[in-house]
């Protein structure tokens, strides 16, 4: 409804960044799957995340946490919550007793449901890691860089793909 963009989103800090393309509205879906990397090497306080944010008010989003999560929600159990247009809910991966670092939420399900007037409204899903674990080490050191990702929702999804080595 106006003038084509480009957009990416840009997170950067003293040592750290990260990078998403943004897809626009009119390609958001209903059916998502949380897709995150692996967390920072036993380092304490990085964590997986997973958000969800709404196109329309009256959004009812049921996400199914692959993992329990830091506010207590139990792995496999879906649970629901009512969002407006513009409003996010996000999930973050409890923390692991023995790293400290947080559980990977890769698998968490992620779905647009009715709103209890047979509506069901286009969502966005964003997944990713607040401190990456494996990057190869440059000079003695690396940066373990944090993550963020928007899904492709699942109708985007196909079932043949080309790839090259790495």
């Amino acid at each position: 409804n106006g003038v084509p963009i480009v957009a990416y989103a840009h997170i950067y800090g003293g040592v750290s960044s990260g990078a998403t393309m943004l897809l626009p509205t009119n390609a958001w879906g209903y059916s998502y799957t949380s897709i995150n990397s692996e967390q920072g090497g036993g380092v304490t306080g990085c964590f997986s995340w997973m958000y969800v944010i709404a196109k329309e008010d009256n959004t009812v989003v049921e996400i199914t946490p692959s993992q329990p999560t830091r506010l207590g929600k139990a792995a496999g159990v879906p649970f629901q919550v009512t969002l407006n247009k513009g409003q996010i809910y996000q999930l973050i991966g409890q923390a692991e007793c023995t790293t400290g670092s947080g559980v990977q939420l890769t698998g968490t399900k992620v779905k647009s449901v009715s709103n209890g007037i047979g509506d069901c409204k286009p969502i966005a899903v964003f997944s990713g890691s607040s401190r990456t674990g494996g990057e190869a080490a440059f000079c003695g050191g690396s940066g373990r860089d944090n993550d963020m990702q928007q899904c492709f929702p699942q109708h985007a999804w196909g079932k043949r793909y080309l790839t090259a080595p790495w």
